[in-house]
């Protein structure tokens, strides 16, 4: 990839695209012009035979396109149109001569193209919002007809508000439409301050005008062209090129097989199978699995110190040409540079890395990609599962919960109970900031009808079951466990090891919510451990690392042979859930019923 475009080639962009915009403006001008022409020759015909009424010529097609050879849209919205057009051809030239879509894989052009799409206007124009901003005004100002009321306000304001949720309108509005705007916004302003009782009235416009002000100060959608922003962007694409060429990978390789959600998926071998490469007939499936191939042979391709090539001279590519010859499905096999690929005649294929230097370094960006929470350590003990990390992870294993995936887990957790029973106990093992416990709490005294208790106990009544728990919670990290404490929420805050806690000193709980920490299989420690916690009947849910799923070391093996014989279930959170949190890792959900006593 270039290192940057040279400043010069920018300039010269901006300015042909600046050059562009004048003469489409030019060009609506003379349209303007040929307009009013027109208008002046229909009135000359009118003087000429003042009762013509058109019976006596055909009405055919020309005659159509004669009256209509000139249709005038809306100035502002016709030069928003120019401008849009223009510069998305801009910033997609740009982007191009940067080389950044070389290190890109399918989901990530996708992104890019979708922010540089084009969408059409709304259906308002820029001219009839104008218009009835300044009807408004006029009302306004016109107390004695119209009188000044929530009515005409509450009207104004809302215009206002509806442009956050259409861009398209702000741009189209240039800076003498946003002035009339402003123009308008003071005189409605001036009418609401002459009147006695308006200062609540005027504090809500106030706000809602400097909302506006926020939004065309920074617009949504495409940056504006100018040479500076084009070098800020790019600049900060390449800054970021090395993550973005990373998550390329990650996703390419996670779309092949679901054993490459984590690094480590590549410890299984240097096969994958694609299910239903091909089609019923033997023919190669077009679609997301043909597109995620090239992306891999992308891949390979960079790494082996070369530039990406067409699509013709792919690998998947030979077979589909191969496999046009015939009329049937079949077996066939076929080698490359970097693949062998076997197709089956039920349309499957297994593929192989030939080179595994390549696959090495793929392996070794994908660790760096996730980083070390996710681990292979094997265990060597007869019971894998009782041979835990007694030392703390590092920097804890502290990830805070973002706030989706610590929606997703509470989706999974039912807090209800009968009316007669005794409230729920609901545990939180190495909390941090306690981000599910919080939830919990939130959720019991979101019913309607609510009541929040002392000591952390909350409840909600209804003739059928009730809503009332205790939650308790577990950090190792004294002031973690401090700000827990003070917030007043919870029943208890333990600060300890919860690895070394017995559930002896807590008794056990009817919900276990866990956001374990993932290095080194410390997470399947965490939750095997937290099982002992939980009473007969009883539901787990905890977040774990992807690897969890396919992970080959004997730890994994006989966690997923302990949670198969519960019916545990598995549902994958959104890829870089915890992105924000510091780390690429993928995860799961998990969720466990405890079989309940005989």
């Amino acid at each position: 990839m270039n290192a940057i475009v040279p400043r010069q080639t920018v300039e010269q962009v901006v300015t042909a695209r600046d050059q562009t915009l004048e003469k489409y403006e030019h060009a609506f001008e003379k349209v303007e012009e040929a307009n009013e022409a027109l208008k002046e020759a229909r009135a000359m015909w009118k003087q000429a035979a003042p009762d013509f009424d058109g019976r006596y010529y055909e009405a055919g097609r020309e005659a159509e396109s004669f009256f209509k050879v000139v249709s005038m849209p809306d100035r502002y919205q016709y030069l928003a149109t120019a401008k849009r057009l223009v510069d998305i051809t801009v910033w997609q030239h740009v982007v191009s001569i940067s080389g950044i879509e070389d290190l890109m894989d399918r989901n990530e052009k996708e992104k890019l193209r979708d922010q540089m799409k084009y969408r059409a206007p709304h259906q308002r124009s820029a001219m009839e919002v104008i218009d009835t901003l300044e009807r408004y005004a006029d009302d306004a100002e016109d107390p004695n007809e119209h009188g000044i009321g929530f009515r005409i306000i509450r009207h104004f304001e809302r215009e206002i508000e509806a442009l956050e949720d259409h861009p398209e309108i702000l741009e189209a509005l240039s800076g003498e439409g946003v002035d009339r705007i402003r123009a308008a916004s003071r005189r409605i302003l001036d009418s609401v301050a002459s009147i006695s009782g308006g200062s609540g009235l005027l504090e809500g416009l106030t706000n809602t005008i400097q909302k506006l002000e926020e939004w065309v100060a920074t617009p949504k959608g495409l940056p504006p062209v100018t040479v500076d922003n084009i070098m800020a962007t790019l600049t900060g694409l390449l800054g970021q090129s090395n993550d973005i060429f990373l998550r390329g990978i990650a996703n390419s390789f996670s779309s092949l097989d679901r054993r490459f959600r984590s690094h480590d998926g590549f410890k299984i071998g240097n096969r994958i199978i694609i299910t239903r490469l091909c089609d019923d007939w033997g023919y190669v499936s077009h679609g997301y699995k043909e597109d995620t191939f090239h992306d891999v042979e992308r891949i390979f391709k960079l790494l082996d110190g070369g530039k990406p090539g067409a699509l013709y001279g792919s690998i998947l590519e030979t077979v589909r040409r191969e496999r046009l010859k015939g009329t049937r499905a079949h077996q066939s096999e076929h080698e490359g540079d970097y693949f062998k690929i076997r197709v089956f005649k039920n349309g499957n294929a297994h593929l192989w890395f030939t080179r595994k230097d390549l696959l090495t370094k793929v392996n070794k960006l994908l660790a760096e990609y996730y980083g070390e929470v996710v681990g292979d350590g094997q265990c060597s003990e007869e019971d894998p599962l009782f041979n835990q990390k007694t030392t703390p992870a590092k920097r804890y294993g502290f990830f805070p919960t973002p706030d989706p995936a610590a929606d997703r887990v509470l989706e999974k957790v039912d807090l209800r109970r009968g009316i007669d029973e005794p409230e729920l106990r609901i545990l939180e093992p190495s909390a941090g900031t306690g981000q599910l416990a919080k939830r919990a709490t939130r959720k019991i005294a979101a019913r309607h009808n609510y009541r929040v208790e002392e000591n952390g106990r909350t409840s909600w009544e209804s003739t059928d079951y009730t809503c009332k728990a205790l939650v308790d919670c577990v950090e190792l990290q004294p002031h973690l466990a401090d700000d827990l404490e003070s917030t007043g929420l919870f029943n208890r805050v333990m600060c300890a090891d919860f690895l070394k806690l017995d559930p002896a000193v807590t008794g056990l709980y009817d919900r276990v919510i866990m956001n374990p920490p993932f290095d080194r299989e410390r997470d399947i420690d965490h939750v095997v451990h937290a099982l002992s916690f939980l009473k007969p009947g009883g539901t787990l849910t905890a977040i774990m690392s992807a690897g969890t799923e396919f992970r080959e070391t004997k730890k994994s093996k006989a966690f997923r042979d302990l949670i198969g014989k519960m019916n545990a279930r598995m549902q994958d959170l959104p890829e870089r859930s915890f992105a924000e949190s510091g780390t690429s890792v993928n995860t799961l959900v998990l969720h466990i019923k405890k079989p309940a006593e005989k």
